[in-house]
């Protein structure tokens, strides 16, 4: 047999390979749109559907740019969706205030999320280039917050707009499928998003940078024994992953509504962030059929119980079920892949002969001692806004408290850590306002729940 008669055979496998998966898959979300169309209470119209492949895909964008940080630098990047945000309000500000052409502001609003990425890189990225994966990422929420400050403060520059001002696109054509009504700039969207898509793929497998990027992400050592620069190649990941989320950005700000002013935050992340967990983090496809899977979902559920809470809920469930199965399909060598180089090496003990040093054992009782004066005596001289200022200061160190224990005893990092906070909170006024309950018993019934 030829060598061109070989490569023939394993070309047409792996092409009826991928078409079967295909098909298995076009099967599988036909019998779950029957499905649903019967099950649900207002049933699932084609327009719903459309709907949730628009938001969806473009949520697919800050997926596919999680992923990408994510096999680069083994980190979560928090700060993905806000950057899409200050790009967008850039957009927005350049043809609500600036009254640019909405195909002039777009490249600039573009250029704004590229910049970023580039100013993460150089300033937060190759300072923490080898510290432990859980300090980067904490950095990544500092970052979300400097610009989420951005977001807000950007439009006090122009006091001639509206506080949630937006725009729209040029097209002005109109048309309806099932119960929804779309527009341009629906339009838009779904011209742009698969040319951004085709984009990323060119880049990555036909350019000379996208290869290496591919190769770095796989064995960051091998690649640079093979002479692959790969702290040179971050700057192009994170300015690559910045400008994805930039145009899913823009391009969702007409679609969604007035959104000048309002930061990302967490809530634009939550769904991007649950599709590439979905993907495990590694595959940017699976990321994006994730993104746009839990898209329809969350506008099916939305059609049938419009409320945000139920879909909340709904999508809640829905992620657990979908991180357990990935979860029990993961090897146990993916897993430690995961948590590798996370945390920096523990501090060392005191050592047992220093600790029993008479003056050691002095100083320590002297700083119990400091301590317990400050925090009797202290709060007596203070006015009352400076005493509610130094309680919010104690209970906040208390939930730092917390975090420490989780992060440095257990090994585990909590996003959620603060629902605690409010659990604790909610039980704690509905027993003294509702049952007239003794401070400390509620205090206890708080900690209990």
């Amino acid at each position: 047999m030829s060598t061109n008669t070989r490569i023939s055979d394993i070309l047409t496998g792996w092409y009826s390979r991928r078409a079967g998966r295909y098909i298995a898959l076009a099967i599988f979300v036909a019998l779950t749109w029957a499905v649903a169309a019967h099950a649900l209470p207002s049933g699932l119209p084609f327009g719903i559907v459309l709907l949730g492949i628009l938001l969806g895909s473009l949520n697919a964008l800050t997926a596919i740019g999680l992923v990408l940080v994510y096999r680069a630098a083994r980190i979560v990047n928090f700060a993905q969706a806000d950057i899409g945000g200050l790009a967008a309000a850039v957009a927005v500000i350049l043809v609500a205030g600036e009254r640019l052409p909405y195909f002039a502001a777009l490249p600039l609003g573009l250029a704004t999320a590229l910049a970023t990425g580039f100013l993460i890189d150089a300033t937060v990225i190759r300072r923490f280039f080898r510290a432990p994966r859980l300090i980067l990422t904490v950095a990544t929420i500092g970052v979300a917050q400097i610009l989420g400050a951005g977001e807000v403060g950007l439009p006090s520059l122009f006091t001639h707009l509206a506080p949630l001002s937006t725009f729209t696109t040029p097209f002005s054509l109109q048309f309806t499928v099932g119960p929804v009504v779309f527009n341009g700039n629906a339009v838009v969207a779904f011209v742009v998003v698969p040319l951004v898509m085709i984009g990323l793929w060119w880049f990555l497998t036909r350019t000379h940078s996208g290869i290496a990027i591919r190769a770095a992400a796989d064995s960051e050592e091998r690649a640079v024994l093979l002479g692959i620069p790969a702290r040179k190649l971050s700057r192009a990941v994170w300015m690559v992953a910045a400008g994805l989320s930039g145009v899913g950005a823009m391009l969702s700000a007409p679609i969604l509504g007035p959104n000048l002013g309002a930061v990302a935050g967490p809530t634009a992340l939550l769904a991007p962030l649950a599709a590439a967990v979905i993907a495990g983090m590694e595959s940017m496809p699976i990321a994006g059929l994730a993104a746009i899977g839990l898209g329809v979902f969350q506008q099916a559920v939305l059609w049938s119980y419009p409320q945000s809470s139920t879909v909340d809920v709904a999508l809640f469930g829905f992620i657990l079920l979908a991180v357990v199965l990935r979860k029990r399909s993961m090897g146990r060598s993916t897993r430690d892949q995961l948590f590798s180089n996370l945390f920096a090496d523990r501090s060392r003990a005191v050592p047992r002969v220093l600790r029993k040093l008479p003056e050691v054992r002095l100083a320590a009782v002297a700083g119990l001692v400091a301590v317990a004066a400050v925090v009797a005596l202290v709060p007596i001289g203070m006015s009352a806004p400076h005493l509610t200022l130094l309680t919010s200061l104690v209970i906040y160190a208390i939930v730092a408290i917390s975090l420490t224990v989780l992060a440095g005893w257990a090994g585990q990092i909590s996003l959620g850590q603060f629902a605690f906070v409010g659990i604790g909170a909610a039980v704690t006024g509905a027993l003294l306002v509702h049952a007239h309950a003794d401070l400390f018993v509620a205090l206890l019934a708080a900690t209990g729940a």
